[in-house]
């Protein structure tokens, strides 16, 4: 039962998205002209680029997750569709797991398998690119996780989506710090599995086990 529910959940939230394009055309295009700007400001030297390399594209990623969710559950709380589902047996566990497959499919899996078309400006060759990308589908449970739980806060308080990112940003920074971390001694040292790349994976691990509960909590509260 809880597995056709996702499902249903998941078919809905793509439908809307490649319809309506919204949240996938906004990450994209934040990504884009972040790192863009970012590789045009610093120059044509290889070794500027570099040496920024990690700092912009995990500030890019981030800022990305957070602009496309920051209003994730905004609309279902406006048009009672939040309070149809709290009342329902497991309901919002469903709700969640569904929406957060979702925007992973639709905004996640295509700003990293664009990514490394921006990397090469910054001089990454195509080997650092793909390992560059493949820490990004790695760290991407964990902040789609934070930006979820910071949708669920400013729905239930009826505020705007610039409060969800404002919320979610402390619960990025120790993935943004272990993403720059790994991706530093990627490029420095070859060093794919380091330390920093272990502690990141921990981070998504250990928020997909204590960020959901919080999202439903949040939810709950905001329906009262």
């Amino acid at each position: 039962m809880m597995g056709s529910v996702i499902r249903a959940q998941i078919m809905r939230d793509v439908r809307l998205a490649l319809r309506g394009g919204s949240g996938w055309f906004h990450a994209l295009f934040f990504f884009a002209v972040f790192a863009g700007f970012g590789g045009l400001a610093l120059g044509p030297e290889r070794s500027n680029l570099l040496a920024a390399a990690p700092g912009l594209i995990w500030l890019a990623l981030v800022f990305s997750y957070q602009m496309s969710g920051a209003q994730l559950f905004y609309d279902d709380m406006e048009d009672g569709t939040l309070a149809v589902i709290g009342v329902e047996h497991a309901g919002f566990a469903s709700y969640i797991t569904g929406r957060l497959i979702a925007i992973w499919l639709t905004i996640a899996l295509p700003l990293i398998a664009l990514s490394p078309v921006f990397f090469v400006m910054y001089g990454l060759n195509v080997e650092q690119s793909f390992l560059v990308g493949l820490m990004l589908l790695l760290a991407s449970p964990a902040i789609l996780l934070a930006s979820l739980v910071a949708a669920s806060v400013s729905a239930g308080i009826r505020t705007g989506g610039l409060l969800g990112v404002v919320l979610s940003a402390p619960l990025s920074v120790p993935v943004m710090i272990f993403g720059i971390n790994a991706t530093e001694q990627l490029l420095e040292r070859g060093d794919f599995f380091s330390p920093s790349l272990l502690l990141l994976i921990a981070t998504s691990l250990f928020y997909g086990v204590v960020l959901p509960p919080f999202a439903i909590l949040s939810l709950r509260l905001g329906l009262e």
